[in-house]
């Protein structure tokens, strides 16, 4: 018993000795620069972490708002050209001509009318933040936002109801 008595704080000195001085070490550490994992499911594919469908989507409900609030769209005259503008955010998205008919976001511009000309990716624009993604054609294809309500048999602009030359 005398024994243990004696080496308990000799052992104490040992293991606090043996923590060293970690705070005076520079860190070794480099965070990486992609996070990429490989699928358990799919070895198809090279990474299991993807976010582009998400990431579209976010930038459409964006797009959609800014549209709806912009003189562009105060300034066109006829409840059906409103319509289509709008339907090219929520139905076309980022679709191809070959997948939607009357346009999408890929080749017209929503704001100006220009056909063949992609619409400028408007998220962002009131930040100080770089640009990456400048038109609909850079971003995840096939994207649109009607395909993503869930729950709902009629999946068509539900605050859209035109009467006469009104939206009611």
């Amino acid at each position: 018993m005398k024994v243990i008595k004696y080496l308990a704080p000799l052992l104490c000195a040992l293991q606090l000795a043996g923590c060293g001085d970690d705070d005076l070490a520079e860190s070794s550490y480099t965070p990486p620069t992609d996070y990429t994992f490989d699928s358990r499911t799919n070895d198809v594919i090279s990474s299991s972490v993807s976010n582009e469908i998400a990431i579209t989507q976010e930038i459409l409900i964006q797009e959609m708002i800014a549209f709806i609030n912009s003189g562009a769209l105060q300034g066109l005259i006829t409840t059906t050209e409103v319509s289509k503008r709008l339907g090219m955010i929520y139905s076309a998205g980022t679709k191809t001509t070959d997948e939607v008919q009357g346009g999408s976001l890929n080749n017209f511009d929503i704001y100006t009318g220009g056909i063949i000309t992609p619409t400028k990716v408007s998220v962002g624009r009131d930040y100080e933040l770089p640009i990456l993604q400048l038109d609909y054609t850079v971003l995840e294809p096939s994207v649109n936002l009607e395909s993503s309500i869930i729950g709902t048999e009629d999946r068509t602009l539900p605050f859209v109801q035109v009467i006469g030359n009104k939206f009611i």
